[in-house]
């Protein structure tokens, strides 16, 4: 792993971990965790990545590398760190993962949680398009026709990594690319079962700016086709959530040194609506590659096929307004219409404020269609208009019922 920003009171410089580890530098670190460099004692010249549970907004450190508990914090401590130890399950699932940084053991000490993985020696994704600038379009295709084949396989094995971005994808030094952090990581849900939001701007999708959204695999295809786009361009593509309200996320087509196939493939995957991206990283490298031959399989058995979830049909809002017995349509319909009549109402207090609030109420109602991101955008504009506009949008939703 490359060095990364590195955060406060980092453990010292020789401290020896579990025994056997003895720690070099710390390497980066975040929110919820440090890593380090460290040399494995028991194996001559065999050199680790150790990652350190740290919590630095409830948690400080003590004496002898201890990590103290803020005292009313001790529940939210150990929830998180529920979370963090599951990482490790998660990357046990996927060792043998070419794509995947090797997962080795894991420890308590220092009354908290250590992670150990192999040292990889590189640079990310991010790091290189900084330094270099924007990449050749055949030198990127060349760099993942092998990598897609098994992040395919992380999702065959019942994994979303939900936080694909430039920075969580090395380039080991004479190897393929390797996905990391997979703090945010989660089981693929079943019988459409949701997932918290856990998100970078810029890389992931729509859905992931709502806990109630439903997520899949396409899910992750969106956060790679957005670390390609960056890679291509050397900039990162317009929010998700900028986008749901007006988009402008500029195309690819004619980008020098972009063939037209990973334009298309690119400019597919980071569709808005998730039925229209490739359903699986399978059907992502037949779009790339599918001309050429098959998929590598290390001589394996191909993996059953990712069925994509059943999506809600997009209609028409006339269609919609035409259903009496449809509930989300009726919200809809009735929400909307509330909502124009707060804003109105409610106008001589701030006319600024509710002149911008009628202004994108409007325009959804004049949408050709409404989808499900058109009602979470509503509840976003109403929950940001403040307390009193929500009182009196929820008043007047009752009354149209």
């Amino acid at each position: 792993m490359s060095e990364r920003g590195i955060g406060p009171r980092p453990l010292p410089p020789d401290t020896i971990l579990n025994g056997g580890y003895l720690v070099e530098k710390c390497v980066g670190s975040g929110g919820f965790g440090v890593t380090y460099r460290a040399r494995n004692l028991r194996v001559k010249g065999d050199y680790v990545a150790i990652k350190e549970y740290f919590p630095r907004a409830v948690a400080e450190r003590g004496e002898r590398g201890a990590v103290i508990i803020r005292a009313d914090a001790a529940g939210e401590f150990h929830r998180w760190l529920e979370n963090y130890e599951r990482e490790y399950g998660l990357l046990m699932k996927l060792r043998g993962n070419r794509a995947i940084i090797n997962v080795r053991e894991t420890f308590r000490e220092n009354d908290t949680s250590y992670l150990v993985m192999d040292f990889i020696s590189g640079e990310t994704l991010e790091e290189r398009v900084r330094r270099e600038g924007p990449m050749d379009g055949e030198a990127l295709l060349a760099l993942i026709k092998p990598f897609l084949p098994e992040l395919a396989k992380m999702h065959h094995a019942g994994i979303l990594h939900r936080d694909i971005n430039p920075s969580n994808i090395m380039l080991p030094t004479g190897d393929m690319p390797k996905l990391i952090d997979f703090g945010s990581a989660r089981p693929v849900p079943r019988e459409g079962g949701r997932l918290t939001a856990l998100l970078r701007p810029g890389f992931a999708p729509p859905e992931q700016y709502n806990d109630r959204s439903r997520q899949g695999p396409e899910t992750d295809v969106y956060g790679l086709c957005a670390s390609l786009y960056f890679a291509l361009t050397a900039e990162a593509p317009q929010d998700g959530r900028q986008r749901m309200l007006r988009d402008e996320l500029k195309p690819l087509d004619g980008l020098p040194g972009c063939p037209e196939r990973l334009a298309a493939a690119v400019m597919k995957g980071l569709q808005i609506a998730q039925e229209q991206r490739q359903p699986s990283f399978e059907a992502l490298w037949y779009e790339l590659f599918g001309g050429e031959a098959a998929p590598p399989r290390d001589g394996t058995k191909p993996p059953e096929k990712v069925t994509p979830r059943k999506l809600e049909t997009v209609k028409p809002v006339q269609q919609i307004r035409s259903q009496a017995g449809s509930p989300a349509g009726l919200y809809m319909h009735r929400r909307l219409a509330a909502a124009a009549r707060a804003a109105r109402l409610l106008r001589p207090l701030n006319p600024p404020k509710y002149d911008k609030l009628s202004a994108v109420i409007g325009n959804m109602a004049r949408r050709e269609h409404h989808t499900a991101v058109d009602r979470v955008t509503l509840e976003d504009a109403v929950a940001g208009a403040g307390r009193l506009y929500q009182a009196v949008c929820a008043m007047m939703t009752r009354n149209d019922g």
